[in-house]
């Protein structure tokens, strides 16, 4: 069964239902990478000396996008499929901007394949100041694996009956389960445009919810904000891209 979930819901605050931790070897070796650049750095470092700044600090992100990649699978990610390179699918998720990326493999690529000079020593500082930026901004993404995203009307600083939880399955082709409880117009059994398809598992109102857990005393006591008329949904997240694509970003901005 499929049902459309209001896109109102991903304009709430969204915050993180959990996430599992992995070992941080891979968090380390970019920096080791990278010191050996701040090292190397020196206004009076030759041209040779500035060659090997650049390709550390290439070995370095490359590293860290790998491994960022390793954990993440981006390329299982239907919606992004067609995004050429890792380092667009990371702009695409807003996980990074591209720019002094491109930047660094553009110096790297000239000097390596078209013998051209390296640059001066303020670019190399730039590059190695840019370079900490980006492992820093990504060392969570590393160290913490989100599970999900809650989001809620509230943004968590009262109680509210409402809230959908979207948990992700990496490991599954990034299938997003999804499960909450809204209001009755922000659920239709009929397409809307830039509405969120639910592939739906089960969707009833409180009312028939309550009756099929009548002798569940403590379910229900949870659940006594809830007017007869709410909806309570489960199923899976599957579409319109682009709201798959918020969703995304949400996800990994909350990290």
């Amino acid at each position: 069964m499929k049902i459309w979930l209001s896109n109102t819901v991903l304009s709430w605050l969204p915050h993180l239902t959990g996430w599992s931790t992995k070992a941080s070897k891979n968090l380390l070796r970019p920096y080791t990478h990278w010191e050996h650049a701040q090292k190397l750095s020196s206004s009076e470092a030759n041209q040779f000396i500035r060659i090997d700044i650049v390709t550390t600090l290439k070995r370095s992100v490359d590293i860290r996008i790998r491994n960022l990649n390793d954990i993440y699978q981006f390329r299982t990610i239907q919606v992004l499929k067609k995004e050429k390179s890792l380092v667009e699918i990371l702009s695409q998720l807003e996980i990074v901007r591209p720019m002094m990326i491109s930047k660094l493999n553009r110096i790297r690529n000239t000097i390596e394949h078209q013998d051209k000079a390296p640059p001066s020593y303020d670019e190399c500082v730039e590059l190695i100041d840019f370079t900490w930026y980006f492992l820093r901004s990504t060392d969570k993404l590393i160290q913490q694996i989100p599970g999900g995203v809650i989001y809620d009307p509230e943004g968590g600083d009262y109680v509210t009956p409402y809230g959908v939880s979207f948990n992700v399955r990496i490991d599954q082709d990034w299938q997003v389960e999804v499960t909450g409880w809204v209001e009755n117009y922000m659920i239709s059994s009929e397409e809307k445009l830039n509405w969120l398809l639910i592939e739906c598992e089960d969707c009833c109102s409180a009312e028939e919810l309550f009756a099929r857990k009548k002798g569940w005393s403590g379910y229900l006591d949870d659940h006594k904000d809830k007017k007869l008329s709410d909806m309570h949904f489960t199923g899976k997240f599957s579409g319109p891209p682009e709201l798959m694509k918020e969703f995304l970003i949400h996800y990994f901005r909350a990290c």
